[in-house]
């Protein structure tokens, strides 16, 4: 046993992850009897809490983690033998597995990035006639919905580490094709559209573009510096980001985003473009947002991801409580 329970520990290291553990644990920490002693240890950044036997019956280890299960609704915990208390600390050195599969893992992105930036390229130069055109406009972001749909049930079904991240991965892969493509496509082609004019300078469209461009490049440095991660698939955020423009909105990049391309359609003055982005792929998006991410944040950080999403509005900012 330890010379100080790994409770103390974990609320030390992981101050925002052991918020719920009185609820189920009681304000002293993992119980401790004469048969059974619990150690508690974070479940390779998936949400709750491994529970493992250090002496006596695994009954009572069982049962508590049964409530641990019930107390954060997330299904991801495991029951398992003693784990080394240098592995609970995160300080133990990586296994040849473990380097090997991360090393795959990064070549794997940056093979998916690459083939995103060709076909992006290729789309903002390919001559195509109006209807494709069109087709990849209005079509390419409505299969945002199914792919949302079937990333959501592979999802659920695989609540481990690579699990979760492998799934993401390939969503926001798939995410920067149905969603990436019509972007540009529309910004590229927007001159051909015939419809309304806007009638609002172009200069405080451009005025407009600049700002919320800006905004947006915040909200990647507010991720990384408070999140350790950078948007979609380039790298998964390692802690949940929930501090400057993170406490005003839970989606301050994705504000920026349809803030930046309504600053575009005012840009290019055309009601067309304005009536894309909020008929079409503003919902695209928030659909994405709401049954994809929001679960994925769950399973990841669990009941930290709960508080503060009971707490931060989705997407309209509103100022921090407290």
């Amino acid at each position: 046993m330890l010379d100080f329970t790994t409770a103390e520990i974990l609320r030390g290291v992981y101050p925002e992850r052991t918020a719920g553990f009185p609820r189920f644990l009681g304000s002293d920490g993992p119980h401790r009897g004469p048969e059974i002693g619990l150690r508690f240890a974070q479940n390779d950044s998936l949400a709750g809490w491994r529970i493992t036997e250090t002496t006596g019956s695994d009954a009572p280890a069982r049962q508590c983690h049964q409530q641990a299960r019930e107390a954060y609704n997330a299904p991801v915990f495991e029951f398992k033998n003693e784990i080394p208390a240098q592995r609970m600390l995160g300080g133990s050195p990586k296994s040849k597995d473990g380097t090997v599969r991360h090393v795959i893992e990064f070549v794997a992105r940056v093979a998916l990035l690459a083939f995103i930036v060709f076909v992006l390229w290729w789309a903002s130069s390919a001559p195509l006639s109006s209807v494709i055109n069109l087709f990849i406009i209005v079509g390419g972001v409505l299969l945002t919905l199914p792919l949302v749909w079937l990333g959501r049930k592979i999802l659920d079904r695989h609540q481990t580490t690579s699990g979760v991240a492998w799934t993401t991965t390939f969503v926001h892969f798939a995410l920067g094709l149905t969603l990436g493509v019509p972007i540009v496509r529309a910004i590229g082609t927007h001159q051909n559209w015939s419809g309304l004019i806007l009638p609002v300078p172009s200069g405080i469209g451009l005025a407009l573009v600049i700002i919320t461009g800006a905004a947006f490049l915040l909200t990647v440095v507010n991720l990384a510096l408070k999140g350790l991660g950078a948007p979609f698939f380039i790298s998964l955020s390692q802690k949940l980001a929930a501090d400057w423009s993170y406490a005003w909105t839970r989606n301050p990049m994705v504000l920026a985003v349809l803030a930046f391309l309504l600053s575009l359609g005012i840009w290019f003055q055309s009601m067309l473009f304005l009536f894309w982005v909020l008929i079409l792929f503003a919902p695209a998006l928030l659909v994405f947002v709401k049954v994809y991410e929001e679960r994925e944040l769950e399973i990841r950080f669990g009941a930290s991801y709960l508080e503060y999403k009971s707490r931060t509005p989705m997407l309209f900012p509103r100022r921090p409580k407290g």
